[in-house]
């Protein structure tokens, strides 16, 4: 084992004798003596404990591993909590895990952050270990959702533990690291589902022709068939569906898993659903899908999320190669949906299914993913950004969760200014360079760049799906990106001001601070210095800029302050004004075929005497999500001009509020006769 371990939050060291102060008061602290109160300890023993710990560093066994890593905040150092395994009293094949974190850091994921490297670096060290237990007590709930979180799945206690105190969780070594894509070649044609999987309250088991009564029962009930209308078969289907599972039970594959489990009570035996594995016809995705029905008279218990989680766990401890299971469920089925949350699916946008119809989907990462399958970047689509908005909006309002909104100086709303809708990722789909961020397949966040322009690239937009986070994700996403532009000498980004998390992260990534104004906080990594060119203006401050008689064809200007900016008999045809302060813009007597004005502050700007058809641009103008608040439209041609959408209440044409307008037009359409 290594004695020092960093995660993006935490160092992970092994103790010293100068840890005694600090591990004698978090000993101490009732909220972790009430449930490791061998831990408190005199003076004398603390003392003894770390000077044995010292020898046992020493002589590391990978067949019977014992460790103990104290957890330190990264940066201060601070001795936080504390993590180890060793062979547990009950003679079972797995060590035993036990932590501990000092209250004030608790609702972090900082536990789950030094749970998954100290069991990385673990498997790493012992290969032939099985795997690792967690024993909680029934009334440990936090330790219960970390270690659920963390992959742990339940089990039976071990045959030596008949005392009953205790709730196995067992945490499956990885038996395979595999790349970013599924091999073609499997080197796990041996691996096969268990026959048999016991959780906390049920019993899932290979079906048997036996079954066959008990489950033409719940196939002919109609809260199960209404949802699933090919579990309504006759006699005759259903007999050979058994009979067809019977012979494919054997013949597993981990390339192409497909298995189903009966879901039945263990106490009575009583058939109560199912759950299955396998590739879903008709379905846009390379991973298998998850399906599930519960009897009508089991539900509301939690029974089918116990059983989709057993079922999910067993299925990537047969698959090392496998990134992910999907789900799809009918966007008005609340029940189903809760069902796969609860298990731990992540909403992934919708799918459509031939004969089906639009369903939502959802994704289950597996354990470990970042470790086995890296991060990737792949150029974004227009069919990505409904997704890549849901995950944006999911990033944002974390942040506002914990840190308050992105810049309070502009708005109090959870999101940030606008720029994660999908109609702004379109735009930014055309505008900037960008890419989706993934692991094994599996969609993590979104990253956009703009530029690179004189060797100066702006990370314009960036975020990760915080039910991925602290996994690595974006170091390694940065990284990706940089070697995508390997001409760019000079990087920067802006974040919130108001996170320090951000802040940290930017710096463990090489950026610094550069300043930090109106909200935000500015970042650069210079690679190496910018060289000047012909055209290029960067870090330029001018007060009221003008342009007379210039041609700017194609001219892009991003991240600029721009107030009172004059462009006067100029060329901007297929110019770019992106992320500007265009307050009092003034253009005047120029052509501006396609340019794009967008993600501006444009308070007071005048635009008047533009024409289309001039020097050949008859191009119709696009006007979209712009505020146009008290706006005034005078003299101006809006024949075959439409307005869809948007906010229109106090409207006013012609000195005719636009409520009348309309209702009138509905009072006229109400006394048309029916067609």
């Amino acid at each position: 084992m290594r004695s020092l371990l960093s995660t993006a939050r935490l160092t992970l060291r092994t103790f010293t004798p100068a840890d005694h102060g600090d591990f004698h008061a978090l000993g101490s602290q009732p909220d972790i003596a009430a449930f490791l109160p061998n831990w408190v300890m005199s003076e004398a023993q603390l003392h003894a404990y770390l000077a044995d710990w010292q020898q046992r560093y020493r002589q590391f066994d990978p067949e019977r591993p014992c460790w103990l890593y104290a957890i330190c905040l990264d940066g201060s150092g601070e001795l936080i909590g504390w993590i180890g395994f060793w062979p547990n009293v009950f003679a079972s094949p797995y060590p035993e895990l036990v932590y501990a974190l000092d209250p004030c850091h608790r609702g972090q994921g900082l536990a789950a952050e030094a749970v998954a490297a100290c069991c990385a670096e673990l498997f790493g060290c012992s290969p032939s270990l099985p795997g690792v237990a967690a024993l909680l007590e029934p009334g440990n709930h936090a330790s219960l959702r970390l270690a659920v979180r963390s992959g742990f799945i339940s089990q039976p206690p071990a045959a030596g533990d008949s005392s009953g105190k205790y709730d196995w969780y067992i945490l499956p070594a990885p038996r395979h690291t595999g790349s970013s894509a599924i091999p073609t070649n499997s080197t796990h044609q041996g691996l096969t589902m268990l026959a048999n999987l016991t959780t906390a309250r049920l019993t899932l088991r290979r079906f048997t022709s036996d079954d066959f009564d008990a489950l033409f029962a719940l196939t002919r009930q109609p809260e199960i068939t209404d949802i699933l209308p090919d579990w309504a078969m006759s006699t005759e289907q259903l007999q050979g569906y058994l009979h067809w599972w019977q012979e494919n039970y054997p013949k597993f594959d981990p390339q192409k898993p497909e298995w189903l489990y009966a879901v039945c009570l263990p106490d009575s035996g009583e058939l109560i659903g199912w759950v299955g594995l396998w590739e879903k016809e008709g379905l846009d995705s390379p991973f298998p899908e998850v399906a599930y029905a519960l009897s009508r008279d089991h539900r509301g218990k939690g029974y089918a999320s116990e059983a989709v989680s057993a079922a999910c766990s067993e299925l990537y401890t047969c698959c090392p190669d496998l990134p992910a299971i999907v789900a799809i469920v009918k966007e008005w089925h609340a029940p189903s949906r809760g069902v796969i949350t609860r298990a731990g699916f992540l909403p992934r946008g919708s799918t459509t299914l031939p004969d089906d119809g639009e369903f939502d989907f959802f994704v289950l990462p597996r354990p470990g993913l970042v470790r086995s399958h890296g991060v990737s970047l792949r150029k974004a689509t227009p069919a990505d950004a409904p997704v890549l908005a849901a995950l944006h909006d999911a990033a944002f309002a974390d942040h506002f969760r914990r840190w308050g909104p992105w810049n309070p100086l502009d708005s109090t709303a959870e999101s940030a200014a606008g720029y994660g809708s999908p109609q702004m990722i379109c735009y930014l789909l055309k505008a900037t360079q960008y890419f989706c961020i993934e692991s094994g397949g599996v969609l993590a966040g979104g990253i956009a760049v703009e530029g690179p322009f004189a060797g100066v690239a702006h990370v314009a937009s960036f975020y990760i799906d915080p039910a991925l986070g602290r996994q690595g994700i974006g170091q390694q996403a940065l990284r990706l990106v940089e070697a995508e532009f390997p001409d760019v000498r000079c990087w920067d980004l802006a974040t919130s001001a108001a996170s320090e998390d951000n802040a940290r992260f930017y710096q463990r990534c090489g950026y610094a601070e550069t300043a930090c104004e109106d909200g935000f906080r500015y970042f650069q990594r210079r690679l190496q210095e910018a060289e000047d060119r012909p055209g290029w203006r960067n870090g330029v401050v001018e007060t009221a800029p003008a342009w007379y008689d210039s041609a700017l064809l194609q001219a892009v200007f991003f991240g600029c302050g721009l107030p009172d900016v004059v462009f006067d008999n100029c060329s901007l045809v297929d110019a770019r004004l992106h992320n500007v302060n265009a307050t009092g813009l003034r253009i005047g007597d120029a052509r501006l075929a396609r340019v794009e004005l967008c993600h501006a502050s444009w308070g007071g700007a005048y635009l008047h005497d533009l024409a289309r058809g001039w020097n050949g641009d008859p191009e119709p103008v696009s006007i979209e999500r712009c505020d146009l608040g008290s706006a005034r439209i005078a003299d101006c041609d809006l024949r075959g001009a439409r307005i869809e959408g948007g906010q229109l209440d106090g409207l006013v044409i012609d000195g005719v509020p636009y409520s009348e307008l309309r209702a009138a037009w509905e009072a006229r359409q109400a006394s048309l006769p029916a067609a």
